[in-house]
């Protein structure tokens, strides 16, 4: 009979703690106030993701050299459309636009993998020496020698100020 009694008294304490907001009337947001892009921001993140990764597509060899360059040329059509006139674009300029937006995006995506700041969550290109992700907040780890303590790059094979080799 007490096991029984114990039973209902947790069933009727497990209910009331799960209504409890809904009867309050509390709300929960819809939206991450946070992540309030608009159509446009996203979808012209979305072409510049795409953007580099057909190019890593193409440098693991899966996307070949023709097929690269017709992706290439479809998907930074896109983005340059996206982009605002604070980014450059500029009635009549598309042309040379064109490849100097995308050569600048090439160039700082890079940098980040070169210099290791690529997030493991996102994939986000950070700048160097970021010790947070830019497009999700995570922290980002440093790799570091394991004989003087240097600071590595995540493609370093050997460490820059003592020359061990990096496992």
């Amino acid at each position: 009979m007490g096991l029984l009694a114990a039973a209902v008294a947790l069933t009727v304490i497990s209910v009331a703690f799960l209504l409890y907001p809904i009867l309050e009337g509390r709300t929960a947001p819809l939206s991450d106030d946070e992540d309030d892009l608009s159509e446009q921001e996203l979808r012209k993140r979305t072409a510049l993701l795409a953007l580099r990764d057909a190019e890593y597509d193409h440098l693991s060899g899966k996307l070949d050299e023709k097929d690269y360059l017709a992706l290439r040329s479809q998907l930074a059509a896109e983005a340059l459309d996206l982009m605002g006139p604070e980014e450059g674009e500029a009635v009549g300029a598309r042309p040379a636009l064109e490849s100097d937006a995308i050569e600048r995006e090439v160039t700082s995506v890079r940098a980040a993998l070169r210099a290791g700041v690529v997030c493991g969550r996102c994939a986000c290109a950070n700048e160097p020496g970021s010790r947070f992700c830019m497009g999700c907040g995570m922290k980002l780890a440093a790799r570091r020698c394991g004989e003087c303590g240097q600071e590595l790059g995540a493609a370093s094979q050997f460490c820059s100020a003592c020359g061990a080799k990096v496992s």
